[in-house]
């Protein structure tokens, strides 16, 4: 799991954010996005998507304090963080790039067996919302739609990449479904550095598909692997295969 630290102007985004409270009358502005961000994309690497670790005793324009209270801007968030799981092993957290506006952001704990406590941190609401994606937790990739309070999260697995879109105002999980770019017994494993938004809530996704040697009814030639593209709409979860 890559931990980076957040640019100083997101950090200050943040605590910003925290500071101004429920007060919408002026949207925290973050500092002119790079080109991919302007879209609402944080693309999975090191560079452009950094996840920064959240230690107690920590500094930082969030914190997270000894007793698992997280805080920006001199404002506690509710719930704490639990800091040890139930068999006693420490949980580390780390926090992600906040959407647009810097409302919201995700945090993450794992655990040395790698299971994933999720959360939606509500950044003017101080509040902690559980949310869920696969046991083993998201990536590091993320990314906002700008005009809907949805964030999307990869979690891979065995070989799969689940594509989960959280509502972020209740922390509301659900898979995005790309059946529908492969016939059985050929699956769609979905690449998330191809998407794209066309609009504010609708975006395409490229998917490599292919088909499971281990099969028995995996014939010789659908070995072969292909593109499949997609447009999915917010919130309604839609898959639209396009050519």
């Amino acid at each position: 799991m890559k931990i980076h630290r957040l640019t100083a102007a997101a950090v200050l985004a943040l605590a910003a954010a925290c500071a101004r409270g429920g007060d919408d009358g002026g949207a925290v502005k973050s500092r002119a996005p790079e080109p991919d961000t302007a879209r609402g994309v944080y693309p999975g690497t090191a560079s452009a998507a950094p996840w920064t670790a959240l230690e107690p005793g920590g500094g930082g324009g969030v914190r997270l304090a000894a007793d698992g209270t997280v805080s920006a801007g001199g404002r506690p968030f509710e719930p704490r963080l639990p800091l040890r799981d139930a068999a006693g092993s420490a949980v580390r957290y780390r926090i992600s790039p906040p959407s647009p506006g810097a409302r919201y952001a995700f945090v993450e704990g794992r655990v040395p067996d790698g299971a994933s406590y999720l959360y939606v941190a509500d950044l003017r609401g101080a509040r902690l919302v559980p949310t869920h994606v696969l046991k083993y937790g998201p990536t590091d990739w993320v990314a906002y739609a700008s005009t809907q309070p949805y964030g999307l999260l990869v979690s891979r697995q065995e070989g799969t990449a689940a594509f989960f879109a959280i509502n972020l105002t209740d922390g509301t999980s659900k898979e995005v479904d790309f059946a529908a770019l492969a016939r059985k017994p050929k699956t769609a494993v979905v690449d998330e550095k191809t998407l794209r938004w066309k609009d504010g809530d609708t975006f395409t996704v490229s998917a490599d598909v292919s088909c499971n040697a281990g099969l028995e009814d995996c014939r010789r030639d659908d070995g072969a692997r292909a593109v499949a593209h997609a447009e999915v709409d917010l919130p309604s979860m839609a898959v639209r295969p396009l050519p």
